[in-house]
């Protein structure tokens, strides 16, 4: 027989595009998805956010729709998400290093900001919320083990930094409020997914991204020593299709997307024998 209800064009909303992260997402989708995709930016006529996607994305920049919103206000998130049958929320302050870090600056948006993305989602009958979380809610600084899993919770009390504490909180909360939507019957579904320290091209030229930055700077010698610290790292274009493919993957779960760790100074000799004549300013 022959499909009498062809497949319905769904609609993807994807919060923080202009980022290092969310950028990558969309394009993801714009290149793979029969969906149609809005973004959101804080500014549509932020020449300089803007431009750096629109060479990025080619052609396909004219099929993506912009929305500004924004994370501490909630009437925006509720005008970004409605008519989006499922969001990607990407968006989340990640603070720069080195910097004095405002507690409050990071903890309001990456908490309040998802709890509102949620509460819109609840509100507009969104299919499927798809939240971008950190390996830092999987495994947190006072507890050693050998096998981590998406079991694993630690206490805000047990991050690492901030930066942890907002996305443990952002998460705990997350499940909270999507436990009690479904229990009023709501048929909302989450998805989270966990990556090591982000890695991998840009697509956003000029714009330091915290996640590079720490590498950039061990190998300029900025750091005396490098750190005996372990890091499993996500390639940010992996992350990328993982976000895609989250759409279709059991709903309701926690998504481990990182390689196995690696040391900084196993990672350091690895560039020193496959670049030794690149000096140490990395481009």
């Amino acid at each position: 027989g022959f499909n009498l209800f062809p497949r319905i064009k769904m609609k993807v909303g994807i919060t923080g595009i202009t980022g290092y992260v969310g950028s990558q997402v969309c394009k993801a989708f714009l290149e793979k998805s029969t969906h149609a995709v809005r973004g959101s930016v804080r500014s549509v006529s932020n020449a300089k956010k803007i431009q750096p996607l629109k060479d990025a994305f080619g052609e396909k920049f004219n099929q993506l729709e912009m929305v500004e919103a924004d994370l501490t206000d909630e009437s925006s998130i509720m005008n970004f998400v409605e008519g989006c049958d499922y969001i990607i929320h990407v968006a989340s302050p990640f603070p720069p290093v080195d910097q004095k870090i405002d507690e409050e600056a990071i903890m309001k948006p990456a908490v309040e900001g998802t709890l509102s993305v949620l509460r819109a989602a609840k509100k507009f009958g969104v299919k499927r919320v798809v939240c971008t979380s950190s390996l830092q809610t999987i495994r947190g600084k006072n507890v050693k083990k050998d096998v981590y899993t998406e079991e694993d919770q630690p206490t805000p009390e047990e991050a690492f930094n901030f930066y942890g504490k907002s996305k443990i909180v952002a998460e705990q909360k997350s499940w909270e409020f999507i436990r009690q939507a479904q229990k009023e019957g709501s048929k909302l579904e989450m998805v989270t997914l966990h990556p090591g320290g982000i890695i991998g091209p840009t697509l956003i030229r000029d714009t330091e991204f915290t996640s590079m930055q720490m590498l950039k700077k061990c190998f300029m010698g900025v750091y005396p020593a490098l750190p005996n610290i372990s890091t499993a790292y996500t390639d940010v274009r992996d992350l990328a299709q993982m976000h895609y493919n989250a759409l279709e993957c059991p709903g309701n779960e926690r998504y481990i997307v990182a390689n196995e760790p690696y040391f900084a100074n196993e990672i350091g000799q690895w560039l020193a024998e496959d670049f030794p004549n690149s000096g140490d300013t990395p481009t």
